[in-house]
């Protein structure tokens, strides 16, 4: 069996403990990560959630290699779409990233109705961004590079 590739694999040992070796994200967000790794090995899904919401605040592109993680578990699941709807809203990541629909699915078939909900207002707000933006370019003039003969 080969081993996961570094980005996907979870910073978790087989002790339950954080890896710092995987961790290269900002100071910032390896502390929040590593509140996280703290608490979920010992059950303490308040705090992990809370570290979650962290993780989100910060919003470094490198957590999103997290959220499968954060959705396996129960307490941080919404804190984990929290983090995906605010990659999003911020331009870290747009709604053609291919991880999106898996992860928009993996929170719809989550029991928890909070993240069905917050699943379909996320593919909602993807929809009219992107028929914004599709009004936007049509009503732009196309613009013509001068050719030789115009000068």
């Amino acid at each position: 069996m080969s081993s996961p590739t570094p980005s996907t694999r979870s910073p978790l040992n087989e002790h339950g403990k954080c890896d710092r070796a995987t961790l290269t994200r900002p100071p910032t967000t390896e502390i929040a990560y590593q509140a996280y790794c703290t608490a979920r090995p010992e059950g303490r899904g308040d705090d992990a959630a809370f570290a979650v919401l962290l993780v989100s605040d910060i919003c470094h592109s490198a957590a999103l290699n997290w959220v499968d993680e954060f959705f396996d578990y129960e307490p941080t699941a919404g804190a984990g779409l929290r983090l995906v709807d605010q990659a999003l809203f911020q331009g870290v990541i747009y709604p053609d990233d291919d991880r999106l629909e898996h992860w928009l699915r993996t929170a719809e078939s989550n029991p928890d109705t909070h993240l069905q909900e917050a699943s379909h207002r996320i593919r909602e707000s993807m929809a009219k961004w992107l028929t914004e933006s599709q009004t936007e370019q049509q009503s732009v003039a196309p613009e013509y590079s001068r050719s030789d003969e115009d000068q």
